[in-house]
């Protein structure tokens, strides 16, 4: 994945946290949002489709939002557990970009749980920066999760996707290949399928058609260039893939009433966050960050 991915725009949502202690139990869980839970304590059994994973004590069990998962516990345990969504470009879900395993082993336990409290801390109290904190502190969660799927090579293979996970790839493209021209069809033999047919499928899983995505895409690339006052529109127009200035613009003004230059004019005069490395805007319990420093960082590695 190219450094634009991440940086275009996560969002990430935290709906609910619980330190779970059972005897035993057998769960059946098919849900709209991530679960990401850590086992402090315990063996337990996973079976996600038509595959068998276990789990034990220092592991996170990743719970994917749509997939069927059952999860059997035989005997007493504990679990650290929260319910996320996690989103890039407004609607993909984070793990159809970055797919990782079911189960991932924790390279420093102890570390988790320290911030895992802490964020548990904040999430049962009432303060101003309450919102903040709570963002700030799940982001440094997952990143330990990635962390430590990069370490321990926790990442599913391609071969392996399936369903939703299949377009992958094609997002990928998209993305290292915004600066070209690129077609349905070029998109739709990348995955070897018909383009009408690929066009059907992406649209059932994104809610958008591949040339509804691709223009998103540049759309949200020319807004970080936009940023870069040295970077004339032309320019701009070109590197993302738009056929010139004029058509850059008129695209632009559809999608959000405002010319590019009206655009960079408002970053200009308002107080730009992104250029000190974050852009927060917090809504209910979560938050929409753009990650310039260091989380993005550690996302990128996970792309290759």
């Amino acid at each position: 994945m190219t450094n634009q991915s991440i940086r275009d725009q996560l969002q990430a949502s935290l709906h609910y946290m619980e330190e779970s202690t059972y005897d035993s139990r057998n769960l059946h869980i098919h849900q709209s949002y991530c679960t990401v839970s850590y086992i402090k304590r315990g063996n337990v059994t996973v079976y996600v489709e038509d595959r068998t994973h276990h789990a034990t004590s220092g592991d996170v069990m990743i719970h994917r939002p749509g997939v069927e998962i059952r999860v059997i516990n035989e005997h007493e345990g504990v679990h650290l557990f929260m319910n996320i969504d996690l989103k890039v470009l407004g609607d993909v879900d984070f793990f159809q970009l970055y797919p990782l395993k079911n189960i991932i082993r924790l390279r420093d336990p102890a570390r988790y749980e320290e911030y895992f409290y802490e964020l548990y801390q904040h999430w049962q109290q009432d303060h101003s920066f309450r919102e903040a904190h709570c963002t700030f502190l799940m982001l440094m969660l997952l990143s330990e999760v990635l962390s430590s799927a990069r370490t321990n090579l926790d990442i599913a293979p391609l071969d392996l996707l399936k369903g939703k996970d299949r377009f992958r790839h094609v997002i990928q493209y998209m993305h290292e290949h915004l600066h070209e021209k690129i077609t349905r069809e070029t998109l739709a033999e990348l995955v070897h399928m018909h383009p009408v047919y690929f066009s059907r499928d992406f649209h059932k899983i994104y809610g958008n058609t591949p040339v509804a995505m691709l223009k998103k895409l540049r759309l949200r690339r020319a807004k970080t260039l936009l940023e870069h006052p040295n970077l004339t529109i032309s320019l701009i127009a070109e590197q993302c893939g738009f056929y010139d200035q004029a058509h850059f613009t008129r695209t632009f003004y559809e999608t959000y009433q405002l010319l590019p230059s009206e655009y960079r004019e408002s970053l200009e005069s308002s107080i730009d966050y992104t250029k000190r490395g974050l852009d927060l805007t917090l809504s209910g319990y979560g938050g929409t960050i753009s990650i310039k420093d260091g989380f993005e960082s550690e996302f990128n590695r996970m792309g290759g």
